[in-house]
């Protein structure tokens, strides 16, 4: 049985690889890389290492599904618009939630507190990963795919603040027509919120320190994630502000997170390039969380 019990470990593969399918993927990656997009099984297989017999099966396969089509001028094989149609759905958040979990687990053995990676929608933040699940120090298991708000929290201030003003207008006309008090009492203070913004974009990060009233008890710390000079979303570390004060968890965490959101803007760099292998931030020695009750 190929399959592997590894539900405390998420950095483990459950399954064994599928060798038939990594070929097919590499098929179609020389096409991809061809000179006019095609090539001839031997072609193929000289460039893949693959065996020819091999090439053929699974041209064959992958002509009957429609991803590849033959020539009839010189029988060579090309990618349709069905293998095209694969990539349509690959966005750059897509790809900074592909790179996410090996640079979040990395960093979670730095710091020991949960960390999120965050994206918007419409006017507040959504988890798309996390490190709640698996962190020791974590005081709230199910967080991926939670909302969380984007003024009161330092997940949404963090990418808030480094919006265009476009986007900023847009998020703040949909929160005014909402009836949330901290959100109307914090809209009607534009001196207040443009001295929060200018501050976090100065500092570089966001913080909470116990502001959003459904969880006063955390503090959190959050840097944006960019892609290509654009805010992308933005990436946090939450932690019990009874046992780490927010000052004293800026000092230990900041540069942490930092080389994490680093890493995953490299990692996006990367597969657009396409180099698809995840490397985490480097390892150094593991920073003391200070334990609850310490």
């Amino acid at each position: 049985m190929n399959e592997i019990d590894t539900d405390d470990d998420p950095g483990r593969s459950r399954y064994k690889s599928n060798r038939s399918l990594i070929r097919g993927l590499q098929i179609l990656r020389v096409l991809n890389e061809s000179e006019d997009g095609r090539a001839t099984p031997s072609q193929i297989a000289a460039r893949s290492g693959i065996h020819r017999t091999t090439v053929c099966r699974i041209l064959d396969t992958l002509e009957r599904e429609g991803y590849v089509a033959r020539s009839l001028a010189d029988h060579s094989f090309f990618p349709t618009v069905r293998t095209s149609q694969l990539n349509a759905a690959v966005t750059d958040e897509v790809r900074a939630y592909a790179a996410a979990a090996p640079v979040l687990l990395a960093l979670q053995a730095k710091v020991t507190w949960p960390t999120d990676l965050c994206f918007p929608r419409g006017d507040a933040m959504i988890i798309r990963e996390t490190t709640h699940r698996t962190s020791t120090l974590s005081f709230h298991r199910s967080m991926a795919g939670r909302t969380i708000p984007m003024l009161h929290t330092a997940a949404g201030r963090a990418y808030f603040a480094f919006e265009s003003r476009e986007a900023q207008r847009e998020i703040l006309d949909k929160l005014a027509q909402r009836s949330a008090p901290e959100d109307q009492a914090l809209l009607r203070d534009a001196g207040r919120l443009r001295e929060l913004l200018e501050k976090v974009r100065a500092n570089g990060y966001a913080t909470n320190d116990g502001e959003w009233i459904m969880d006063k008890k955390v503090g959190a710390i959050a840097l944006p994630v960019f892609s290509r000079k654009r805010v992308l979303g933005s990436l946090n570390i939450i932690f019990l502000r009874n046992v780490v004060p927010v000052e004293e968890a800026l000092q230990r965490y900041v540069q942490p997170v930092r080389d994490a959101a680093g890493a995953i803007e490299r990692a996006m760099l990367a597969q657009q390039a396409g180099d698809y292998r995840i490397n985490p931030i480097d390892p150094i020695d593991p920073i003391d969380p200070i334990q609850p009750g310490s």
